[in-house]
This record gives C-alpha cells, sequence and structure tokens, in this order.
C-alpha cells in the first residue's frame, strides 16, 4: 500500500493536474474539455493520468484519440479515460482492474484505492472490445470542505467554502 488512510491527503484541482498531464503527450489527439472539480489525494494523483495516457499512447499506436471526461456526483468526483485503441481483451479486464495485469495498472489500482477510489476497466463500445477502453476511476471529493489551495504554479489562490470554488487571485 502506497500510503495510509487519510494522512497525506489534501486538496488538489484536479483540472490543473489534468493538463499538466496532457502537456508530456504533445501530437496526441487528446479531447478534454475541463473541470472545476477538487479531490483529496496528494502530489502522485498525476502518476495516475500519466500512465493511463501512456497506455493509451503506447497500445494504441500513434492515430489513438484520447478523451477524458469528469464528472462529480455526491461525494466522489469520477474520472473517464477513453481511447480508440485495440482495446483490452476480455480476459484480461479481471487482472487489469485488480493490479495484477501491467506494471501501469498495478501503480494505478495502488493510488486509486489508497485515496479511497475505485478503478473499473470496460470496452469503450460495450461489447467491441477491439474498439478501445475505458478506464474510470473514482477520487473523493472535496466539495463539501472549507480551504484554501495555490495552483501548481504557485500563483493562483482558490479558495474552496463548501464545495463553491473562489478564485481569490493572483500573488
Amino acid at each position: 500500500m502506497i500510503r495510509n488512510g487519510n494522512a497525506d491527503l489534501q486538496m488538489i484541482p484536479l483540472d490543473c493536474v489534468i493538463k499538466n498531464e496532457i502537456r508530456h503527450f504533445p501530437g496526441v489527439s487528446i479531447r478534454y474539455e475541463g473541470t472545476e472539480g477538487i479531490v483529496l489525494a496528494d502530489d502522485l494523483v498525476g502518476e495516475i493520468l500519466w500512465n493511463l495516457l501512456d497506455n493509451s499512447v503506447r497500445h494504441g499506436g500513434p492515430d489513438v484519440s484520447i478523451r477524458i471526461g469528469v464528472w462529480e456526483e455526491d461525494d466522489a468526483v469520477t474520472v473517464s479515460v477513453e481511447d480508440t485503441g485495440p482495446g483490452i481483451p476480455l480476459g484480461k479486464k479481471t487482472t487489469a482492474a485488480s493490479g495484477t495485469e501491467g506494471h501501469g495498472l498495478g501503480i494505478i489500482r495502488e493510488l486509486v484505492t489508497g485515496y479511497g477510489g475505485e478503478l473499473r476497466i470496460a470496452d469503450r463500445v460495450s461489447g467491441r472490445p477491439n474498439e478501445g477502453a475505458t478506464v474510470r476511476f473514482t477520487l473523493r471529493s472535496a466539495s463539501g470542505m472549507d480551504s484554501t489551495v495555490r495552483s501548481d504554479d504557485g500563483d493562483r489562490v482558490l479558495k474552496v467554502q463548501g464545495g463553491t470554488s473562489l478564485l481569490l487571485g493572483v500573488e
């Protein structure tokens, strides 16, 4: 286990994390519309996205298209990474979700469960495993909490009050 319980978890603006990881894959068709979601995680949360994007590019080849979606329900934020690659064969989906298949997916599973979330793997198109994969994971939302979060670049300060994000300004 990488972490224990809530120790070292902090409020992380997910949009900054996702955009930062997308920058590591120039020239790849990645569609992402942004999010205001703030999650309870630590500085390793970007490894989840990097590993998923890397898997999509490595297995999908140069023409792969990737879509990242984010939505919030109740006390969880769900992140979905879909690609148009060859998909994950039926027999490997269960072992991939358990982390016993593929080093990257094992890291993803450890991080997600360490943050109190869940990992799910499916066909992008139901019943058509050769038309891409969808990996969804949940993280605990920090929306109901009051706190101040500094952006990754250290310039912007975000005040979160009961789930509402307010940009306080540039320092």
